[in-house]
Parts: C-alpha cells; sequence; structure tokens
C-alpha cells in the first residue's frame, strides 16, 4: 500500500493483510514487482502515479459527481 499519509497506509494495509506500506512511489516500485496498480489520485495526478509502476493499472475519477474531489 502506498499512501502520502502513513497512518491511512496502515489502516488498509492491516485491513486487506498486506505486509508493506510506502509513503513514496519511488520507494514502492524500487522494493515490489507489482502485477497492478489501482490509482486513486487527484486526476491530474494519474500519469504521474501510474506510469512509474511499469504495471498495468487503473484509474477511476469522480467526473460529474457533484461534492467529491476529481
Amino acid at each position: 500500500v502506498c499512501d502520502a499519509d502513513r497512518g491511512a497506509a496502515e489502516k488498509i494495509a492491516r485491513r486487506f493483510l498486506i505486509p508493506a506500506v510506502y509513503t513514496e512511489i519511488d520507494e514502492l516500485v524500487g522494493n515490489e514487482k507489482l502485477d497492478g496498480v489501482v490509482v486513486a489520485v487527484p486526476t491530474a495526478e494519474h500519469a504521474q502515479a501510474a506510469v512509474p509502476s511499469g504495471a498495468n493499472h487503473s484509474c477511476w475519477t469522480t467526473h460529474g459527481n457533484p461534492g467529491r474531489p476529481e
């Protein structure tokens, strides 16, 4: 799990029994062999988050959903 908020990453990791937590994408990519990634960041940051992984990735947006960030 990678999240700028280490506490949030640790919470998700515990919930899904994921052994490693990262706060930097470069650290995650350098230490793990990724089969795929889910990019859950604002639209403007998708490429920055997904491309370095070299893995298959999926991106969702909340376009057209008032009250939720993009």
